[in-house]
């Protein structure tokens, strides 16, 4: 098993092009050899996904709670929601494997899953396997189903908000779950017909609230079910927006939209599987396999992001590069606003946002992954990484 999941972590680290490239490199480079069968047969292991879950989550509730201590939370201004857990949640999707077969319509799919991103702290987590590449799956009934396996995702709190895409829409069902603790924010279709029946006051003045329009109860026709709908209409395009959250009114309505607009941080994840850590494949058929890939990712991920923190917070430094090109994107986009007689959110100034790892620190990582050297020894070059670009 220890063997199994190292081996799966040198998969990920060494960038392999194809399998039998890792199992190359594997004995030529680690001086590991891993026979084909024996690797390919415990990605079908059924024993061994269970065990993958168990250490993934275990994994990540450490390092949760290491950076809780640190003080890490990215939402922590927010004292109306500082009782719930918040997950953004998503499919990602990428390359079936090449052995995969061809459905009865002879067609084949993506493969992926259903990850949750805490937007507390960063983390990931591989929630539930969606298509080996074989069928194309609706991701809301696959949702629901794990949803039910409580206990396995959330952290301390009783309480928990999730944020999704319009997707994963059923109105009755996320209304029976407030009973559970569990609340959703989401945005409204084009098509969804509302009923209103009653304002909410809301404070006009908080910054917070900039852009929200209205805040109102209002039922879907489709469905007879009851929610805040919110109305917004964004201060730097005018773009306008409707937000349904089953959350109560001691939540303002700019957190609810703010959420929403941060959900998306979920996708700069996503972007790092692919494009950085060149996860865009498969590596075998069937479900059991990809969300054994999936567990291994996320524990990969997850460890980059603690080294990031601790670098961040022991060393003194930021990202000097995306700290710079944001400030750049953020001083055109006042100019413009201006221009056009509008304001940048009050919330882009004030909020930490979940940052981005730069490829050349995830480069760092990987060189000095196997290094035998103290962390303390190498916590510097990962900050002299952050200040200062090859």
């Amino acid at each position: 098993d220890e063997n199994f999941i190292n081996a799966g972590i040198r998969r990920i680290i060494a960038e392999n092009k194809t399998g039998r490239d890792f199992l190359q490199k594997s004995e030529e480079i680690f001086d590991v050899p891993i026979a084909r069968t024996t690797f390919s047969d415990a990605m079908h292991s059924s024993r061994r996904l269970e065990l993958l879950n168990q250490i993934a989550y275990s994994n990540y509730k450490s390092i949760n709670q290491e950076l809780s201590d640190d003080g890490i939370d990215y939402l922590h201004e927010f004292k109306d929601i500082d009782e719930h857990d918040i997950f953004s949640v998503d499919g990602h999707f990428i390359e079936h494997s090449s052995h995969t077969q061809r459905n009865a319509k002879g067609k084949l799919y993506a493969s992926g899953n259903l990850y949750i991103l805490n937007m507390r702290s960063g983390l990931i987590q591989q929630f539930a396997g969606v298509s080996d590449g074989s069928v194309k799956n609706h991701e809301m009934p696959i949702f629901k189903e794990r949803m039910a396996v409580k206990g396995s995702y959330c952290d301390d709190k009783n309480k928990t908000i999730w944020i999704n895409d319009r997707a994963y829409i059923d109105h009755r069902w996320w209304i029976k779950q407030k009973a559970k603790g569990n609340y959703v924010i989401s945005k409204s279709k084009k098509n969804n017909s509302v009923l209103y029946c009653g304002d909410l006051e809301f404070d006009k003045e908080d910054l917070v609230n900039a852009g929200v329009v209205s805040d109102r109860l209002g039922g879907f026709t489709s469905s007879g079910a009851t929610m805040r709908i919110i109305e917004y209409m964004d201060p730097e395009t005018q773009e306008q927006m409707t937000f349904y959250t089953t959350l109560g009114k001691e939540v303002r309505p700019g957190v609810v939209c703010w959420l929403y607009f941060l959900r998306w941080k979920i996708e700069k994840v996503f972007d790092c599987f692919k494009n950085t850590l060149g996860e865009t494949k498969a590596w075998a058929t069937g479900n059991t396999a990809i969300q054994i890939q999936g567990h291994l990712i996320c524990l990969f991920y997850n460890f980059m992001q603690l080294l990031s923190e601790k670098t961040k917070k022991l060393e003194l430094c930021e990202d000097k590069k995306a700290e710079k090109k944001y400030t750049e994107n953020l001083k055109v986009r006042e100019d413009k606003a201006k221009e056009l007689g509008r304001i940048i959110h009050p919330l882009i100034y004030t909020c930490r946002k979940i940052s981005r790892m730069s490829c050349q620190f995830i480069r760092s990582v990987r060189n000095h992954f196997f290094s035998e050297k103290p962390l303390s020894l190498i916590l510097p070059i990962f900050a002299e990484r952050l200040r200062r670009y090859l």
